[in-house]
């Protein structure tokens, strides 16, 4: 590195550090306001019906192959009458996320100063939070960020063992890692079908840059490889998937409607999250890209041509399209562009470091300007404060009062269902939802029909009929915007400041 190139102010990276406290904080203390909805109420009733056993085999044979998640959703708090547990999951999911970033980065970079490293972890988690496709079921409806976050943690880890791994000369403390290694891709291969797509596809990646490079760990990943193709052919076959498929609405397995719909869902990929990916990137070769030292080491096993990486790239988003689209009929919806999401971000900087590992001289030769940091800074900033992203929703959902009225209402329902000796019980509907903490509410009686919703929570309270006594929110969006709201909260800080006579 040339020694008389200006390093960025070191004050930037403290003002990254304070948003990324900023970023969390609301999602945190909205964990206090998170209730159970929907298949948390199904799967604590089925989980507290049948034995670990009896439900993996009832699952897999009648509804779908995941078998991890199927396992997982036995912790359940709920299960034994735990809300505060329930709420708990929300933060320590959360905190997982936080801290699996920073110590992916940590173990890139051991001999970076902690701020660095630290203020890294914040730039990323803001990208992440900021533009997850879906928060409410990525962070606080269980069985969702149990299906749709938690491999992407697993992923992380994996990555972490991996790196370690390359290192390692103690022959049993590598195959601790490796068994280790092995069981968190079968367990993210048991999940959901987008992460065993990205993983396997980053699997044989790997695979093929070891061989490529003569490198000592391919005939370890070369098994990891197989083991996690093994546990694939167990979930992709499982006779539950089709029934599953069966009961889709959509256009299920009309292969010319999924390859084009798959193709065409990339670019949109790109516009929708593409300027902000680098705005960061800009930032992050202008701040980082001096001060941060990665390990040479891993270069051999990780280095790979332009070309290939970012064909890999594009090949698994496209796989990942078709997976849902073939077998749904449908594009895929925003819970469950939270994986594709996650494969995003990790390919699109996987692959910046392509480009700086090939053009690096030219990279070398960029000098460090403090005016285009500050612009690209203010441009930052403005998409972090943007009055619509998820931040600021989380942040309104708080200060408007609606998450906590939300949680006090789904409270005293609850308190009715557990209290009341009724068996055909009506309920008051929900004054609104949070689109932060949206969930899918009860409806009223209809006549011939009962929603999954009122089944579900009929089927845990023990009644024979859960209805609304008249229709609630429909869900999100709650039909008022971020602004609106923001615009009602001001007024009513003029009514508290200055009374209601001005």
């Amino acid at each position: 590195m040339h020694q008389n190139l200006k390093q960025p102010n070191h004050y930037y990276f403290e003002l990254i550090i304070t948003i990324g406290l900023y970023t969390i904080i609301p999602f945190l203390l909205l964990c206090a306001f998170n209730q159970p909805t929907v298949d948390d109420f199904d799967y604590a009733f089925r989980d507290n019906q049948n034995d670990f056993l009896a439900t993996q085999a009832e699952t897999y044979y009648n509804w779908s192959g995941r078998y991890f998640s199927t396992a997982i959703s036995r912790i359940n708090p709920i299960r034994f009458g735990s809300w505060v547990g329930y709420k708990i999951g929300s933060l320590l999911i959360i905190a997982s996320i936080v801290l699996s970033i920073y110590a992916l980065i940590s173990t890139l970079s051991r001999k970076s100063k902690l701020k660095v490293k630290l203020s890294l972890t914040a730039l990323f988690t803001i990208l992440y939070f900021s533009l997850l496709p879906d928060i409410s079921r990525g962070f606080y409806y269980m069985t969702h960020y149990f299906v749709y976050q938690l491999p992407n943690i697993l992923t992380i880890v994996f990555l972490i063992l991996l790196l370690n791994f390359i290192k390692l000369s103690n022959r049993s403390t590598k195959l601790i890692y490796l068994g280790g290694m092995i069981a968190v891709c079968v367990a993210i291969v048991g999940i959901n079908e987008l992460s065993l797509i990205y993983l396997m596809t980053t699997l044989a990646f790997i695979v093929f840059n070891a061989w490529r490079s003569s490198h000592p760990a391919f005939k370890y990943m070369l098994f990891v490889f197989t083991c996690s193709l093994i546990a694939c052919l167990a979930m992709i076959l499982a006779p539950g998937n089709y029934v599953r498929m069966g009961l889709q609405s959509g256009d299920t397995g009309n292969f010319l409607w999924s390859v084009l719909a798959s193709i065409i869902l990339i670019p949109t990929y790109f516009y929708k999250w593409g300027l902000s990916l680098a705005i960061v990137s800009i930032l992050y070769l202008m701040l980082w890209r001096k001060v941060i030292t990665f390990k040479a080491g891993y270069n051999a096993l990780f280095k790979a041509p332009l070309s290939l990486s970012v064909s890999v790239f594009l090949i698994t988003l496209f796989l990942m399209n078709f997976a849902y689209t073939w077998s749904v009929g449908g594009v895929p919806m925003d819970n469950v562009e939270n994986v594709i999401y996650f494969y995003f971000v990790l390919g699109w900087f996987y692959n910046l470091h392509i480009l700086m590992e090939k053009f690096s001289l030219q990279f070398r030769q960029i000098r460090y300007s403090p005016v285009l940091a500050s612009f690209v800074m203010f441009t930052f900033l403005l998409l972090v404060f943007n009055v619509d992203n998820n931040i600021s929703t989380a942040y309104l959902d708080l200060l408007s009062g609606k998450a906590e009225r939300h949680n006090r209402e789904l409270n005293d329902r609850y308190a009715f269902l557990k209290t009341s000796g009724c068996q055909n019980c009506i309920v008051k509907p929900l004054t609104e939802m949070p689109k932060s903490l949206y969930i899918y509410d009860l409806t009223p009686y209809i006549e011939g029909t009962e929603s999954p919703v009122n089944a579900a929570m009929r089927k845990y309270f023990k009644k024979e009929s859960i209805y609304l006594s008249s229709p609630g929110p429909t869900g999100y969006p709650t039909g008022e915007d971020n602004l609106t709201t923001l615009h009602a909260i001001g007024r009513k800080l003029k009514h508290k400041v200055l009374g209601d006579g001005h």
